[in-house]
């Protein structure tokens, strides 16, 4: 079998053309199903990073198609990246923070209080199914003395409600 070559979305005209497409795509499992999350610029004139949520379909030509997607939008503007997809038995929600998720329209479901200082720490990878908790890679953003920015990554360890458990140190 070989891998297909092309991805096909059918979407609107882009609102913001200098930057176009889905970034920072991260795949995930759900009912049977092959679904992503992605940062999108260009549904919205200003060029914000918005999430975008859809599933992946597997034509006849090999080819593969976009279906069913939306732009999370929740209440208020921020630049929108790296939400982590956590899919579980029953439903999607997204870590849009750690100790906070938010469902597939990017309405809040519930914020947790952290033993953690975690107010540098985003979203990253995907939430998996790991010894019996959940786990993803996060990224830290920190300033240097001199104003540049770096980031590190840390392994977040959480229950099934997404409170937080254990945090690696950073690599």
């Amino acid at each position: 079998e070989t891998f297909p070559t092309e991805i096909v979305w059918d979407r609107p005209a882009p609102q913001f053309k200098p930057v176009t497409g889905l970034e920072d795509i991260r795949l995930f499992s759900f009912e049977g199903g092959l679904h992503f999350s992605a940062c999108v610029r260009e549904q919205n004139a200003q060029g914000w990073c918005e999430q975008a949520v859809g599933r992946l379909a597997h034509a006849d030509n090999d080819k593969w198609s976009v279906g069913d997607w939306h732009v999370m939008r929740p209440p208020g503007r921020l630049h929108e990246k790296n939400w982590m997809p956590w899919a579980g038995a029953h439903r999607v929600r997204f870590v849009y923070r750690l100790g906070t998720t938010v469902d597939a329209q990017g309405v809040h479901i519930d914020t947790m209080a952290s033993a953690f200082n975690i107010d540098a720490i985003s979203g990253g990878s995907q939430v998996i199914r790991f010894a019996g908790e959940w786990l993803a890679v996060v990224h830290e953003s920190r300033l240097r003395p001199d104003g540049t920015r770096y980031y590190q990554h840390r392994f977040a360890l959480m229950d099934d409600s997404g409170a937080l458990h254990k945090l690696s140190m950073p690599f």
